[in-house]
């Protein structure tokens, strides 16, 4: 189910892996939207989110408008998102054909552990490469179990430097 919604390319950033392969070689009339253009600073502390929102909805309407695709480009830098209030997921994209998003030894540190980063639906032909993404606070913890009760139904453990208690 996962892997049908994200796609192979989105489960590979999430791994955390870097995303390699050829540059894409845009048509001649291909729209290109860099993420600074649109604010974005790409120091890992900055909320790039807007910006990048702004990036890729512009891209969108003109990968749209076209029906030749557009491209976002992220030069190198480390871009710090949140999703907007009352969003689990930083950017949601759809209906944008032949949509590439390309990242040029770009990170993207997402601020918080329970969202996710992208959704991306009905982009035919679309490409996400050139990025290594990461969690400021993880979405999981680690640690080691140190008590268990099991008549009262709890346990107690150890992780993140930190003693847990869980009823």
């Amino acid at each position: 189910m996962l892997c049908q919604r994200l796609g192979l390319p989105v489960l590979l950033a999430l791994s955390g892996l870097p995303l390699t392969g050829e540059e894409p070689m845009p048509p001649v009339d291909l729209q290109v939207v860099n993420v600074r253009a649109q604010g974005a600073v790409g120091d890992g502390k900055a909320d790039d989110g807007p910006a990048i929102r702004r990036a890729l909805s512009a891209a969108v309407t003109a990968a749209t408008a076209s029906g030749a695709g557009a491209q976002v480009i992220f030069p190198p830098g480390t871009y710090r998102v949140l999703p907007d209030p009352g969003r689990r997921v930083a950017f949601e994209i759809s209906g944008a054909p032949g949509l590439v998003i390309q990242g040029t030894d770009a990170r993207i540190l997402a601020g918080r552990a329970d969202m996710g980063l992208f959704s991306i639906n009905d982009c035919d032909n679309g490409k996400l490469a050139g990025f290594t993404v990461d969690w400021e606070v993880l979405p999981f913890t680690q640690g080691r179990i140190v008590a268990t009760d099991a008549e009262g139904g709890t346990w107690t453990g150890f992780g993140h430097n930190r003693l847990m208690h869980m009823l």
